[in-house]
């Protein structure tokens, strides 16, 4: 690695001293980060990172050991961008380019970073960083902050208003956007687009978009009834507020629901209100739901344990209260979403407490959540009425949890799953004896673990099968033909748990085989033991009315039997005398009460053989 006379190194390329003074106007110098006081404050760099500042911008560019976000890759991206006393609000860009040596050069008026492929620039003057590079680069703000194409603002904190921007244009809704024509970053309108528009204009509404070619490129916070701000030329503007209409930012119409959800005993109930295009969840009781002024048929609904409640909406303001009745005791269960896209998620901008609060209010109680090839900022707290857990999923075929995210590691301390096998990657991915995290595993990766050995030779072996469909019920009927006792997980699973509600309560449930798998029904098959030459069980379904269960298959490793039923119910059901295991799956027409997808639960398996002989699965 070379370096220029001003690099902030001695001779010997001996890291610099620490010096984490404020620069004054005129002053700008590019260095490798010498200790963690002249680190960006909230920022992801690290002592050995590379710094370029000035009197109003500082900006920390990865060392080339690796990104950030991204597994695999080289660093020499952007992770850091704030004012000198400014909070930082840039999760990583990284663009397209060879990374994989940094050169700090500085000069009177100007210091770079220089990569074979990309280069930094900064001036002494303004907080505008140039960027020198070919191709397109993918952009990704915090998960707290708002991101409205490839700028980042955050109106909330002590910094108000917080602002980091590139002046290309982002495509995708996602966490992480593809995003052409970058020749700047900068932490004001001002700097990003010097040519742009000054707005200055009285308008009815929380925020006004501006677009170019039908693309958002930023977002101005009203107030006092005025958008203030630049914006790029050639604009046009937007109104937003939740719950209304627009034409430009000509307001059309507003519309609020007032609503109260409770019980039948009155008690205040966790919910949400569907109208046809968004889920919006309610707190505890209820509160004031933004609908728009369009005429829709609401639901209201609080999960699978509930009736639920259509309600017209005219479109007007309005106040109204709704009683959703318990329809079956969930006492010693808990609901669980086992996989939750979150951000940093490429392909999700929905912060982890926004997905909490989401599930609590569709009567989640734990959820996993998850990023594929990183780690979410979860920490195992209660939110209201459900625990959260951060895991990560690695070559979208293998998940775990629990992780701690070290935001300094590489795409947060995720699986680097390049180049391993499927039982190698099973086996980083569930961390060593140490750490014991739960692991999850697909179709996809039981096809390719079936290439490498036989399932009694699969060591470790995953805790549990990832049934997203029926479709995947095949596979893992298989899989218990060969003896491989996993436990069932699906988009809702139920898990059994004795009187403890916490993390470690339900990750024991999941072990045990006390689950069930779908979109919210729960199964529960127990064996009465020999009756007649025929092993006897004992089936329950729990459902709510809305879903209109009609079918319940009976599996066994002989053979499946079809049985049709109206609804939930208790039944006596008997099974050959032979049967190695006994699943249970069922079939209803509404997953949800709008009926977007049928509804389906699959059981963990009972194992009659081992029950009865004394035996243990895979001996």
């Amino acid at each position: 690695m070379s370096a220029c006379v001003d690099s902030g190194y001695t001779t010997g390329d001996e890291p610099a001293e620490c010096d984490p003074r404020s620069l004054a106007e005129g002053e700008v110098r590019a260095r490798q980060i010498p200790c963690s006081d002249e680190l960006v404050y909230g920022g992801e760099g690290r002592t050995g990172d590379w710094l370029l500042e000035n009197a109003h911008a500082r900006y920390v560019v990865r060392g080339t050991y690796a990104a950030l976000t991204r597994l695999g890759e080289h660093g020499g991206t952007l992770i850091d961008a704030a004012p000198p006393d400014g909070l930082d609000l840039l999760l990583e860009y990284v663009p397209d380019g060879d990374r994989s040596a940094i050169e700090a050069q500085n000069d009177p008026g100007e210091s770079r970073l220089v990569l074979p492929g990309v280069t930094y620039r900064l001036g002494a003057d303004d907080d505008v960083l140039h960027i020198d590079a070919v191709g397109t680069g993918v952009f990704q703000g915090r998960p707290t902050a708002t991101r409205t194409g490839a700028t980042v603002s955050d109106e909330r904190g002590a910094y108000d208003p917080g602002f980091v921007g590139l002046d290309g244009v982002a495509g995708g809704e996602g966490g992480a956007v593809l995003v052409e024509g970058v020749t700047r970053a900068a932490l004001s309108r001002e700097g990003l687009w010097p040519d742009g528009i000054d707005l200055d204009e009285a308008v009815d509404a929380d925020v006004v978009l501006a677009q170019t070619e039908g693309t958002a490129r930023v977002r101005l916070e009203v107030s006092e009834g005025r958008a203030v701000g630049r914006v790029p030329a050639g604009s046009a503007l937007l109104g937003e507020r939740e719950g209304c209409s627009y034409d430009g930012t000509t307001l059309l119409g507003c519309g609020w629901l007032q609503l109260r959800v409770a019980d039948e005993a009155g008690g205040d109930v966790v919910a949400a209100v569907y109208d046809g295009r968004t889920t919006r969840h309610l707190p505890r009781g209820g509160g004031r739901v933004p609908l728009g002024p369009d005429p829709a048929s609401l639901w209201v609904w609080a999960g699978p344990t509930y009736t639920a409640v259509e309600l017209p909406w005219t479109g007007e303001d309005t106040e109204a209260a709704v009683t959703l009745h318990r329809e079956w005791n969930a006492e010693n269960t808990v609901l669980a979403a086992p996989s939750m896209l979150v951000a940093p998620d490429p392909s999700s901008s929905l912060p982890p407490e926004e997905a909490a609060a989401t599930l609590a209010a569709e009567g989640v109680g734990f959820a996993v959540l998850l990023a594929d090839d990183e780690v979410p900022t979860v920490s195992i707290d209660a939110h209201d009425d459900i625990l959260a857990v951060a895991g990560s999923r690695a070559s979208r075929e293998v998940w775990s949890w629990p992780w701690s995210v070290n935001a300094k590691k590489p795409a947060h301390g995720a699986v680097a799953w390049a180049g391993l096998g499927a039982l190698d990657l099973l086996a980083a991915t569930e961390g060593g004896a140490a750490t014991a995290r739960l692991t999850v595993v697909n179709a996809a990766w039981v096809e390719r673990a079936l290439t490498e050995a036989q399932p009694y030779d699969w060591d470790p072996r995953p805790d549990a099968y990832w049934v997203d469909s029926p479709e995947d019920i095949p596979g893992y009927l298989a899989l218990l033909d060969a003896w491989v006792d996993l436990t069932p997980l699906g988009p809702r699973t139920w898990i059994g748990v004795d009187n403890d509600r916490n993390v470690p309560a339900y990750e024991a449930g999941i072990v045990d085989g006390r689950t069930t798998a779908g979109t919210g029904p729960r199964l529960g098959v127990t064996s009465r033991g020999r009756e007649r030459g025929a092993w006897g069980i004992d089936v329950s379904l729990d459902a709510p009315g809305w879903m209109r269960m009609h079918a319940v298959d009976v599996v066994t490793s002989a053979g499946s039997v079809r049985h049709a039923v109206a609804g939930a119910g208790r039944w006596k059901w008997a099974v050959p005398a032979g049967t190695t295991w006994v699943v249970v799956i069922a079939y209803g027409e509404r997953a949800t009460p709008w009926a977007n997808e049928p509804a389906w639960a699959i059981s963990a398996p009972l194992w009659v053989e081992r029950q009865w002989t004394g035996g243990t699965v895979g001996e």
